[in-house]
This record gives C-alpha cells, sequence and structure tokens, in this order.
C-alpha cells in the first residue's frame, strides 16, 4: 500500500521501475487513516487485541462446532482467559447461528460474553453441565464475510 498520494507515494521522489498501481490516490495509508471502517484500520484494531489479549497468540485452540458450514469458531484459552472468535467466510448473514461446546471445554456455570471486535452482542452462555456438549445461540446477526472476537468470562 502506498503512503500517500501524487509523485512517488511517499516511498521516492524518483522514477520507480514499475508503475503504480491506477487507484493510488485513493488507496494508500494518509486516505485510511482518517477512516474508521478502512481495512487498515481493521488490521490496527486486530493487531491491538493480540497484544491486549495474550490467549489469541499463546492459548490452546479448541474448534467449536458451527451449523453453517461457512463459519469458523474456536476459542483460545490460557489461564488468565478465554476468548472466542466466530468468523462468518460466506457472503450470507446468519441469523440462527448455533454453537456446539464439547464437553469440558468450559466450566458448569453462567459465562459473561464480552465484545472485543464486531459489532454482536452475545450476552451470556450457560453451561448447565460441563461433562457434556452444550449448544448456544449467540442471537445476533453473524453478517457475510464479518469477524467477532468475544471474551468469556465467569
Amino acid at each position: 500500500m502506498q503512503w500517500r498520494t501524487g509523485g512517488g507515494h511517499g516511498f521516492s521522489s524518483s522514477t520507480p521501475w514499475q508503475p503504480f498501481q491506477s487507484d493510488a490516490d485513493s488507496i494508500n495509508v494518509t486516505a485510511q487513516e482518517g477512516d474508521p471502517d478502512s481495512l487498515l484500520n481493521y488490521y490496527r484494531a486486530l493487531v491491538q487485541l493480540h497484544a491486549e489479549h495474550p490467549a489469541l497468540g499463546h492459548g490452546d485452540f479448541l474448534e467449536i462446532d458451527t451449523n453453517a458450514s461457512a463459519i469458523l469458531a474456536f476459542t483460545r484459552t490460557t489461564e488468565e482467559e478465554t476468548i472466542l472468535v466466530v468468523i462468518n467466510f460466506g457472503g450470507e448473514v446468519r441469523i440462527d447461528l448455533k454453537l456446539t461446546f464439547p464437553p469440558e471445554s468450559l466450566a458448569t456455570g453462567e459465562h459473561q460474553m464480552t465484545t472485543l471486535f464486531g459489532q454482536g452482542s452475545a450476552g451470556t452462555l450457560q453451561i448447565p453441565d460441563a461433562s457434556s456438549e452444550t449448544d448456544y445461540e449467540p442471537g445476533f446477526a453473524v453478517e457475510g464475510q464479518s469477524a467477532y472476537i468475544f471474551a468469556i468470562a465467569r
């Protein structure tokens, strides 16, 4: 990605050996910094979350079954925290998402879901018996081609 508009687009005042892409004046860091919904700021938010929540980088990985083939869900867990990640790789909105947590994946009891990334609000997850599977319906529309990250806490 170019740094800014014009000339060498922030790289050099010399003539480049390869031409810049045709949209270099509109797709560049300067243009995206001011847009909270830009790809640049999307990735900045993810990098910040990764730094703030060690489980995202070093936690144990556990895939969570879903009722939608285009949706990947998993937890990353350390001794300090459990993070749930839900990614819709498909183009369709899902309003009927069901996640199935395997036995022993979470302790018995009520778990509060705190949104860390994305527009979904997942509320409370109730695990009636940690020794058996638990189905959970988050209750929000999972937009197509989107990601959601939640902290799970007791």
